[in-house]
């Protein structure tokens, strides 16, 4: 599996308690055939990125086209979404 991220190696080595949101999350990826954008919000440190990572790790054979990470903080957000759709 191809890994876009640098985010996606790391993480939380024992996972627990959030089988119900890690399922809505591959559910939400997994509504078109080619693909989905999901973003997560909420406080800092409730585990979004752990939830990410996870999900990934977990769920890798399902994307065989590889995971892109958009990360928010440090660029445009709908710059980089543009830029990676004009990819295909």
């Amino acid at each position: 599996m191809r890994l876009n991220s640098p985010y996606i190696d790391r993480g939380e080595l024992h996972f627990v308690g959030r089988h119900a949101e890690l399922m809505k999350l591959h559910q939400a990826l997994q509504k078109r055939k080619r693909g989905n954008i999901v973003a997560l919000t909420g406080m800092a440190g409730v585990g979004k990125t752990a939830l990410v990572q996870h999900c990934v790790r977990e769920y890798s054979r399902d994307y065989p086209g590889g995971v892109y990470w958009f990360a928010d903080r440090h660029t445009n957000l709908g710059a980089e979404i543009v830029q990676f759709a004009q990819l295909d």
